[in-house]
């Protein structure tokens, strides 16, 4: 998020997810279900006007790291 200038705010408002929620995840204290991962997605496709951002961007789901 920081590295596209975008504000916490704005994601919570767009995914419709608590801010609390959303630091648990980026700490990763926490892991998202399913459905918040398809909820962060299509609000930072909305918020950065990209409709090619994946979950991989956000979350590292493979195992090459």
């Amino acid at each position: 998020m920081r590295s596209r200038g975008l504000f916490v705010s704005e994601v919570v408002k767009a995914s419709h997810v608590c801010r609390q929620r959303l630091r648990l995840w980026r700490s990763g204290e926490s892991s998202p279900t399913l459905s918040s991962i398809r909820k962060l997605v299509q609000a930072m496709r909305e918020v950065t006007n990209n409709p090619k951002v994946k979950a991989n961007d956000l979350f590292p789901l493979d195992d090459d790291e």
